[in-house]
């Protein structure tokens, strides 16, 4: 007897649903664009925050989003560049990377500690209340410290310093473009399964079956028989403006007959040692799916 089942894909958006409240721009510049977005992948890591366009420029304005205290000043070759944290009174994190330049009170900070180390990399940790910010407040100017290419990097975290996705603490960018399904692979997952519209073992053939459209795949595609394990993988494109810069799904949850069998949320992003976060990179880059032995209709 043949099993049917159905399979069913679900991408959202870039950005999630924005909270209520709208905290201060943390950029001075009236266009909003994104270059990066929140758990992207980066070799051996994930990107912790958002990356703001600044026009291939450096000098807009850094603003502090609310108010609070400075925690945290970094100032060195690589990694952040000069970046400022600041504990606000939500009790979140804030940090504003790769400035070209501190605001006078954070320099004279920064001067203080080079003068009395005699080096340029400075890591100070403030107590509360010591360098107080009020929301708006220049934080310094926007540059491309650390980095290559201008541009401001921008984290929100929770009380355990824990990385969350900007987007949906009031920092949402204009978002008008779905993302694309644009491939579905199904993979064998040991020698033996077999394409049976084929007839032949897949084990000689690496790849079941591939279906992409570069513009998009919709509705429900063609039944796919298969006998044997297979795994399913899919190209994911996903851009929120008109620069086009690729970015990662907010969420990816596939359906099998109607129920959960694997859902990914860039929500919160946990510090796991880098081992663990490879497994998972590697796992994502091929979206491996779901296992089974059945016959699929796949629908997006």
């Amino acid at each position: 007897m043949v099993a049917r089942a159905l399979l069913t894909l679900i991408l959202l958006a870039a950005t999630p649903a924005a909270t209520a409240t709208s905290p201060v721009w943390p950029l001075a510049l009236d266009t909003r664009y994104l270059t990066s977005n929140f758990m992207e992948r980066r070799p051996g890591r994930y990107h912790a925050g958002l990356d703001f366009k600044t026009n291939s420029s450096t000098g807009y304005v850094v603003r502090a989003v609310e108010d609070g205290w400075i925690s945290r000043i970094r100032a060195e070759a690589g990694a952040y560049g000069r970046a400022v944290y600041v504990r606000g009174i939500s009790g979140r994190t804030t940090v504003y990377a790769h400035l070209a330049y501190f605001s006078d009170r954070i320099r004279a900070r920064v001067d203080a500690d080079r003068g009395r180390s005699g080096r340029y990399r400075v890591r100070l940790e403030l107590q509360p209340g010591e360098l107080s910010v009020t929301a708006g407040e220049t934080l310094g100017l926007s540059g491309q410290s650390g980095t290559n290419g201008p541009h401001l990097h921008f984290e929100v975290r929770d009380e355990q310093q824990r990385p969350l996705d900007p987007l949906a603490w009031g920092f949402a960018v204009p978002d008008t473009f779905p993302p694309l399904i644009t491939s579905v692979t199904a993979h064998p997952v040991r020698p033996g399964p077999r394409n049976e519209r084929r007839g032949q073992d897949v084990g000689a053939d690496p790849v079941a079956r591939t279906v992409k459209a570069a513009t998009g795949l919709a509705g429900t595609l063609d039944t796919l028989r298969i006998a044997g394990p297979v795994a399913f993988s899919a190209g994911i494109t996903e851009y929120n403006d008109v620069h086009g810069h690729r970015l990662e799904p907010w969420l990816i949850e596939v359906r099998l007959d109607g129920e959960p069998v694997y859902r990914r949320c860039n929500e919160i992003l946990y510090v796991i040692g880098s081992r663990y976060i490879s497994l998972q990179e590697n796992r994502a880059s091929s979206c491996v799916l779901y296992l089974f032995h059945h016959c699929v209709t796949f629908v997006f």
